[in-house]
């Protein structure tokens, strides 16, 4: 059995009623892999010993459940694109060449200039295996 993380966060909508988020995190995987939406009137009755309410519900990346996370950062030696997308094209294919195995980058490190190093761009890749 893994462990694993509950939180609950109270959001107020402005289009309808004010209601909870309660998400479930798996603990090995690092992965967000169930979201419950609930009214406050349905959350309150849950916690004063309510055996069952309606929410709504949204399951993702079971698949990763459990697998362990991993992380590493590449250097790659090109020249800051800064808006240049013929340069952000040439990055783009630097990344792509490496994501083989699993790993895939994070989307943001390519446009982030603080990224930009004096021996390249350092993009973060992850993966769970």
């Amino acid at each position: 059995m893994s462990e694993g993380r509950v939180t609950i966060s109270r959001f107020t909508d402005s289009n309808g009623p004010d209601g909870v988020h309660v998400e479930f995190t798996d603990s090995v995987s690092h992965v967000r892999f169930a979201t419950m939406t609930l009214t406050l009137e349905n959350f309150a009755l849950l916690i004063t010993g309510r055996g069952e309410v309606k929410a709504e519900l949204e399951v993702a990346r079971l698949d990763l459940v459990g697998k362990t996370a991993e992380n590493k950062v590449e250097v790659i030696k090109v020249e800051p694109h800064y808006g240049n997308s013929e340069k952000f094209l040439e990055l783009r294919k630097a990344v792509e060449k490496l994501e083989v195995d699993g790993w895939k980058h994070r989307s943001g490190d390519m446009a982030n200039s603080h990224n930009y190093k004096k021996d390249g761009i350092h993009i973060v890749f992850f993966r769970h295996v």
